[in-house]
């Protein structure tokens, strides 16, 4: 395994991590206040001498600094674009959860060209794609008083006292009306797989349903009775006989 950093537009800092030897490259994008550990059960499941998995942490998550820029998912996907481009990479497939997924979509009608397949685990559209229920002023108050999760972020992060700063960024990402331009989508070249659950406490079903519908060449699967959180554990799991989903999906071109 390779680390290293990305120095973006602005000179901030962005960490990432290179894994497995093979000729087709994936990004795997983690989603809001995670890290690239997130997405290692996909990493380990996956035939790392078939693919070279490339693993960014976005802006003030990880190990990767903040910078003054406002969060937004066009400057996630540049980021990402920018890591790539750091690196040699032409083209790329993506497998996103939650923000990680919202990128990938962005990035496919960022750079048409370039992206050859998104997995998209419970992406959203903007703050309509988020259950009623959900009401994110609380559930950030909630998360500034969990000790775990930030002496975990202290535990990576560059900027340890930075916790606080990330949370005000997040919920005035997450609470932007717009997340994925719907009317880009149509330009979207790359074979789109959408994942998503009836039981996901945060993301509207509909809503998935309405992006996925908006892609030229797309498929959806909906995973019955798992929560937003346990998606990619566990579709890191999924085969059919002796082939990975997974594999078969960062296969299809139409």
């Amino acid at each position: 395994m390779y680390s290293g950093y990305f120095i973006a537009k602005d000179n901030t800092k962005l960490f990432y991590h290179i894994t497995g030897s093979g000729q087709d490259h994936v990004v795997l994008l983690h989603g809001g206040l995670g890290d690239s550990r997130e997405m290692a059960p996909v990493l380990y499941a996956l035939d790392r001498n078939k693919f070279t998995f490339i693993a960014p942490e976005f802006r003030g998550h990880g190990r990767s600094y903040h910078g003054e820029l406002p969060l937004s998912y066009e400057l996630y996907a540049e980021d990402v674009f920018g890591i790539l481009d750091q690196l040699g990479v032409e083209n790329a497939s993506v497998i996103g959860f939650s923000d990680g997924a919202i990128t990938g979509i962005v990035m496919g009608y960022q750079q048409p060209k370039r992206i050859k397949t998104v997995v998209a685990i419970a992406p959203d559209s903007g703050q309509t794609g988020w259950n009623e229920e959900i009401n994110l002023h609380e559930a950030f108050a909630e998360i500034a008083r969990d000790e775990e999760m930030r002496n975990d972020y202290k535990s990576l992060s560059p900027e340890p006292d930075k916790f606080d700063s990330l949370l005000d960024s997040l919920k005035s990402l997450w609470l932007s009306p717009v997340h994925i331009n719907p009317e880009k989508m149509g330009e979207i070249e790359a074979f789109c797989w959408f994942v998503a659950s009836e039981r996901d406490e945060f993301m509207k079903l509909e809503d998935i349903k309405m992006l996925c519908n908006k892609v030229p060449k797309a498929e959806m699967v909906v995973l019955p009775d798992l929560k937003h959180g346990e998606l990619t554990p566990v579709l890191a799991e999924l085969s059919r006989g002796n082939r990975h989903v997974l594999s078969d999906m960062l296969e299809r071109r139409n």
